[in-house]
């Protein structure tokens, strides 16, 4: 996650996916899930690549009509709308506009690997940063995990320059193993590459946390596509995959925004 994804379509969707999946925007009568939010806040002032600039899903004119995002979650729009017009680009802004429910729990630390810094104190560094993680989750039930790319493959090393972009298979089960059920971002692509990388990471995943079944992917495809793994802890696995069927019949899947794959 980076700052200037705040208010871009991405941010949107895991905002609104997650606002659904605890319960404060689903039509249900389930439990409400306490969530909580791990950053992976990542900055690094050499890329220029234009990340964060699909944010026209917030134009609201006579010419331009959006309320194909708007009907999703309106609240959620307009709440939106007025930090990214506001210049308020920001993950901290985004805590302090309660996008989510106003118990949400967050940790938000920077996380980076300067170039100088040694492997040795990268790797305490790390392991410093999730224990924060980990601790302030305490309460959560609902986990969503933030990183830059997703979950890191073997081609990048977790204590190289690049591994602050990821969160690792290591994180997931500390936490699957708290008890908590979790979402994470995976940046994808929208072909052939991008199902073969889906079925992988589901595999990595089932196996990884020694789960009896597969994880839930939802493929968002709006502006830089990317993937929300869900993988709910048996205990919440109800009234999760009660609300994923129910989001189903709302305006997030039949514009097709989201896709389950």
């Amino acid at each position: 996650m980076q700052n200037r994804y705040v208010g871009d379509v991405g941010d949107f969707a895991k905002h609104g996916l997650l606002r659904y999946l605890s319960g404060e925007t689903a039509d249900d009568e389930g439990d409400r899930l306490r969530l909580g939010v791990i950053w992976y806040l990542s900055h690094d002032p050499r890329e220029h690549n234009g990340d964060g600039r699909y944010i026209d899903y917030l134009k609201r004119t006579a010419r331009d009509d959006k309320s194909e995002y708007i009907g999703c979650d309106p609240c959620l729009w307009e709440k939106l709308r007025d930090l990214v017009f506001a210049d308020a680009r920001c993950v901290h802004c985004a805590e302090e506009a309660e996008l989510l429910p106003k118990d949400a729990l967050y940790y938000s630390p920077l996380f980076y690997f300067p170039r100088d810094i040694k492997p040795a104190t990268r790797r305490s560094a790390r392991a410093e940063w999730f224990a924060g993680a980990h601790k302030t989750m305490k309460d959560a039930q609902l986990v969503c995990v933030d990183p830059d790319n997703g979950l890191i493959p073997k081609s990048v090393g977790l204590h190289s320059e690049r591994g602050p972009k990821y969160t690792c298979l290591n994180d997931l089960k500390t936490l699957w193993d708290d008890n908590k059920s979790l979402v994470m971002y995976q940046q994808s692509v929208m072909d052939k590459k991008g199902h073969e990388m889906v079925r992988a990471k589901k595999t990595e995943l089932k196996e990884g946390l020694g789960l009896d079944r597969d994880p839930i992917a939802l493929w968002f495809s709006r502006g830089t596509a990317r993937v929300f793994f869900v993988v709910p802890r048996p205990v919440h696995r109800k009234a999760i995959e009660t609300r994923i069927i129910s989001m189903a019949n709302t305006q997030w899947f039949k514009h097709r925004h989201f896709l389950q794959v």
